[in-house]
């Protein structure tokens, strides 16, 4: 990384949450943005202000955009993903 570059990270790692983001590397990553599907309870780190958030139910309906997959528009916006999904959201400060 750069220094002073604030940059943003997407993460889904299946559980892995974690290992990857150890200490050492939240340390490496304070002055970045980060969304992490996550899996277990809360994370805490004096680097970032974090929230948690839920996700709602989707439906294709409410999102005009993937119309044009036809019947895959519903499965598009799913994502597969089980509803109540949590994610964390870690501003740096």
């Amino acid at each position: 990384m750069i220094a002073g570059l604030r940059c943003f990270i997407l993460s889904d790692c299946e559980g892995n949450e974690k290992e990857l983001f150890d200490e050492a590397t939240v340390e490496v990553l304070k002055q970045s943005d980060v969304l992490i599907e996550i899996h277990d309870d809360a994370y805490e780190t004096p680097a970032h202000a974090v929230q948690t958030l839920i996700a709602s139910t989707r439906s294709a309906s409410n999102y005009p955009e993937p119309a044009c997959l036809g019947g895959d528009a519903a499965r598009a916006v799913a994502e597969c993903r089980p509803a109540r999904q949590r994610w964390l959201y870690a501003s740096a400060r």
